[in-house]
């Protein structure tokens, strides 16, 4: 068997972000229990940040088609997640355009 190393660190799931042309971005993630207290989450580009509003299990993103549009087709973008000290991006990919 093969050696295949050691694996340190969070390796950040894909991430495809789905926006269409004239239309407001929406996206709940939800968890079972509550967010943990002082969590942010935030979809990341080079010139945006969209911050999640998060009460409860609940942490949604809305964004109006005026600012969503302006993010263009493959447009690298970022989830991060903070809580106090802790700073993880969980997963990275593109931005798809549709429309």
């Amino acid at each position: 068997m093969a050696n295949e190393g050691i694996n340190l660190g969070l390796a950040p799931e894909t991430l495809r972000v789905i926006l269409t042309t004239g239309a407001d971005f929406s996206c709940t993630l939800r968890l079972d229990s509550a967010w943990p207290t002082g969590t942010t989450l935030s979809l990341v580009t080079a010139s945006t940040t969209w911050a999640a509003t998060i009460a409860g299990t609940d942490a949604v993103f809305a964004v109006d088609k005026a600012v969503a549009d302006t993010v263009d087709d493959k447009t690298p973008i970022q989830l991060k997640y903070v809580n106090g000290t802790t700073d993880q991006t969980w997963a990275i990919g593109t931005v798809s355009r549709r429309g």
